[in-house]
């Protein structure tokens, strides 16, 4: 999900029709440019090189999200059948990797690992972070964590070393929240195609606690 601020600007997206590295391409109708939508990255066009804000959200089950969020709406439309099918992270989690940060600073934790891990606390890209995953419904989030360091309580929570419980996907406790970092789930050979030049492999995180 991104902004469609760009400078002073605010941009009308449409669909290109054209692939890059097996991602879809975006077109504005303002200038005319061409975007990846994987990345945000502007590659053909007047304003090639820009990049678009990548804006922090989750990608979960809509069940759980309702359970959380109980007030949210929905745009309801038919469904549609077609050659992608249906979307399930949880089936196959060692196709896919979560990409955390945005433009050209970003690092990839493995699904597989995540899975083992739940909880990871790293640092990348001069910020102290915490990488969840919920195992029930293949979701991947990111948080700034600043001095405190995350564990797995008992149920599978997750807690800080005070023993004080948060909210895993929501980043929250009480009336304290930690600042969340974008992050995406990408299949990890599509992350690899765009982003190999900069690193060699996909990251492995930091075990808890460390």
């Amino acid at each position: 999900m991104y902004s469609r601020r760009v400078g002073k600007r605010t941009l009308t997206f449409g669909h290109e029709g054209l692939l890059y590295k097996n991602s879809f391409v975006l077109y504005d109708r303002e200038t005319g440019s061409l975007w990846v939508h994987t990345t945000g990255e502007a590659v053909r066009g007047p304003l090639k090189g820009q990049q678009l804000q990548f804006l922090p959200a989750v990608v979960t089950s809509w069940k759980k999200w309702k359970a959380e969020h109980p007030d949210t709406g929905v745009l309801t439309g038919r469904r549609a059948d077609g050659f992608m099918g249906d979307f399930n992270l949880s089936l196959n989690p060692r196709l896919y990797g979560l990409s955390v940060g945005s433009g050209k600073h970003v690092k990839l934790y493995p699904f597989e690992t995540l899975r083992k891990e739940r909880i990871v606390n790293d640092e990348y890209d001069g910020k102290k972070l915490v990488v969840v995953y919920d195992d029930a419904t293949g979701s991947g989030v990111a948080f700034e964590r600043g001095d405190l360091t995350f564990r797995k309580g008992r149920g599978g929570r997750m807690v800080d070393l005070s023993g004080r419980e948060w909210n895993m996907l929501q980043g929250a406790s009480g009336d304290q929240s930690l600042t969340p970092v974008p992050a995406t789930p990408w299949l990890i050979e599509r992350w690899i195609a765009f982003y190999r030049p900069r690193e060699a492999r996909p990251s492995a995180p930091t075990p808890p606690g460390r």
